[in-house]
């Protein structure tokens, strides 16, 4: 690690953690049976180690068992468990080491699911990979493709975020649209009723919140646990 590098960007996946560098470095540290601190090997450790080959990264997110970056050329690379074609490299075998993403080159940001991962395009479109037995892709079936495919719809994305089996993105029109694991499962995006003024999304375990322009926030989902903060 440079002594001049310092951390940018931190995200937390089920039981590992990825660390963006100043310098463009990541470094990573936690569980590492499926390979998703990217150091070539399956070994846990409790200390950040740094990511193979990855010297140009802009963006991470930690998934349920791997891990992506966006790089400056606003290509993906993905690395750790493929079981269910979450590395969008085409193969479902596990990767130690960070992958390309096939049919990528004009990614803007990342965010992955717990078994599924989805990116933005400098085109407002978003293309997701992965476990799809919810619809959590978006793209109006139930298989799991590897390589990524196209939300169907979503021509004016400006941010996304994958919950574990549910995706919502927010649009240039400050409105949110979601698709997946819901009372009744969605595999194409819905609006989200009642938001108008959405300036960002985050997606939990079954839930989803949303900042408004009115520096407010309002959650949906379940509540068993208080998650959704309105006293129930």
């Amino acid at each position: 690690m440079s002594m001049a590098a310092t951390p940018t960007q931190v995200d937390a996946g089920f039981a590992h953690t990825c660390a963006l560098m100043s310098d463009g470095t990541i470094y990573c540290w936690g569980s590492n049976n499926g390979g998703q601190l990217g150091n070539g090997t399956a070994t846990d450790t409790n200390t950040p180690v740094p990511v193979a080959g990855i010297t140009n990264a802009t963006s991470i997110t930690a998934g349920g068992y791997h891990t992506c970056a966006t790089l400056t050329d606003e290509s993906v690379v993905c690395w750790g468990y493929n079981g269910d074609g979450q590395l969008g490299n085409g193969a479902n075998i596990n990767a130690l080491t960070p992958a390309p993403v096939t049919g990528i080159a004009n990614a803007t940001s990342i965010t992955a699911g717990y078994l599924h991962t989805c990116a933005t395009r400098s085109d407002d479109t978003i293309a997701c990979w992965g476990q799809n037995t919810y619809g959590q892709l978006g793209n109006g079936g139930n298989t799991s493709p590897n390589p990524p495919v196209p939300v169907t719809g979503i021509t004016n994305a400006t941010s996304v975020t994958a919950g574990t089996d549910h995706t919502c993105a927010t649009r240039s029109d400050n409105t949110i649209a979601c698709w997946g694991y819901t009372n009744a499962n969605s595999n194409t995006p819905v609006p989200v009723t009642g938001i108008t003024n959405a300036t960002s999304v985050s997606g939990g375990w079954s839930h989803t919140c949303a900042t408004r322009s009115d520096n407010t926030i309002a959650c949906w989902g379940p509540s068993g646990f208080g998650q959704l903060g309105n006293g129930t």
